[in-house]
């Protein structure tokens, strides 16, 4: 009746009431079936990444293979020694010193060995140095221990961090995420299969969405299809033939990526790509193309955001379509001021439906993904909303994505 009153159009209605279905849907799956929301009992681990300038600056003056000099022996032997006394005695080495200090002091019970960190209840995260970041890389944990760790966290990791004057930087160190195998895949090799397929297809989370770092983590869509034959071949002899194990295709498509050229450096990487599947020894997938988190919050709601999506995976009957985007004319890299610009011809707010909408597939609330874009997309978005308004184009919402 309040349509009617209203008087818009009979589509409009039917969209409106679509929309609002989907809600009441979300709305019933999230009370019947809890255990689709959230897959809590598989473990995960982080390496959440810091820096400043300084660190960046020192970085660059370091020096490389190409500067050492062409001299065997002893000689060789003291300039080493004296390349590594330069590094203990770097921003980067004063900067891990004095968060560790920070450390101490916010947490008088904690015990700190050397440059790791143990909590009251045992849980325990440790510093690392990575050329330009600080990394801290955490012990395996549940979903549900991440959540009930995640004030401590916010308080040992982030708040102390900011006191040492490093955070997490836009894009440099990224924010990488493993999923163990076992724990959230149950070893079951099609579910496995049915989650990275779903990723893969879905590379505009990878282009702005949750990362933005072409060097590190490119999405396959930026190879050209006819580079990417033998990788649907992998998957295609993996549905065929169901003995082949889930560290069977990780070997094939590890060996597949050391013969595929990396899009920005001219050689093959099995290590630098949006999904990396080269921790056979500790059995995980690393997802890679993620920008560095700024909060313990922003790091529970990417745990949430993969587990709610293998859970929901997990009720797929059927094996999902391979569609790789073709994505390889479709992006740019430059250099600005030393530092890498990445760009693409995607709408920023195609972006951001991308983003929700994988939300929604995991049964998740879209809007609370809103702000997970990178730096560079929320601001061409605010452009891109401003020129929509001056021009007085109407968008059709999120919801009709959906339609």
């Amino acid at each position: 009746m309040v349509l009617k009153a209203l008087k818009l159009p009979y589509l409009v209605r039917i969209l409106y009431l679509n929309c609002m279905f989907k809600g009441l849907i979300f709305f019933i799956l999230s009370i019947l079936t809890p255990h689709l929301a959230f897959a809590q009992d598989g473990l995960v681990g982080f390496e959440w990444t810091f820096t400043n300038s300084d660190i960046v600056r020192n970085f660059k003056n370091m020096p490389t293979s190409t500067d050492m000099p062409p001299i065997p022996g002893r000689a060789m032997h003291d300039y080493m020694n004296t390349t590594v006394q330069a590094m203990q005695s770097s921003p980067i080495s004063k900067a891990s010193q004095t968060w560790l200090e920070e450390i101490k002091m916010a947490c008088p019970d904690c015990t700190v060995k050397a440059n790791t960190v143990y909590t009251p209840d045992g849980f325990w995260f440790k510093i690392t140095k990575d050329q330009t970041v600080l990394e801290v890389i955490t012990e395996p944990m549940t979903g549900d221990q991440l959540i009930q760790r995640s004030e401590i966290l916010e308080d040992l990791v982030w708040r102390t961090a900011k006191k040492a004057y490093v955070v997490p930087h836009k894009r440099l160190g990224g924010g990488h995420l493993h999923l163990d195998i076992p724990t959230n895949f149950n070893n079951d090799r099609e579910l496995f299969r049915n989650f990275i397929v779903d990723l893969i297809n879905r590379p505009e989370l990878f282009m702005g969405g949750l990362g933005l770092n072409y060097f590190n983590a490119p999405p396959l869509s930026f190879y050209s299809p006819n580079k990417l034959v033998g990788f649907k071949k992998i998957i295609s002899d993996f549905d065929k033939d169901p003995t082949v194990t889930i560290k069977e295709l990780m070997e094939r498509i590890n060996t597949f990526y050391k013969t595929l050229p990396h899009p920005l450096i001219p050689t093959p990487s099995d290590k630098f790509q949006a999904l990396n599947f080269k921790h056979l020894d500790i059995g995980t997938i690393e997802i890679r193309g993620l920008r560095p988190q700024i909060s313990a919050e922003h790091a529970v709601k990417l745990v949430k955001l993969f587990q709610s999506r293998i859970a929901v995976l997990s009720a797929q009957p059927k094996l999902l379509k391979l569609r790789i985007p073709d994505y390889s004319l479709a992006y740019q890299a430059k250099r600005n001021n030393g530092y890498r610009v990445y760009t693409h011809d995607l709408a920023p707010s195609y972006i951001m439906a991308a983003v929700k909408n994988y939300a929604a597939a995991g049964d998740l609330e879209p809007e609370l993904y809103s702000d997970f874009i990178t730096e560079e997309l929320k601001n061409d978005l605010k452009i891109e909303i401003k020129n929509k308004k001056a021009s007085g184009s109407k968008s059709a919402g999120f919801c009709s994505s959906f339609l």
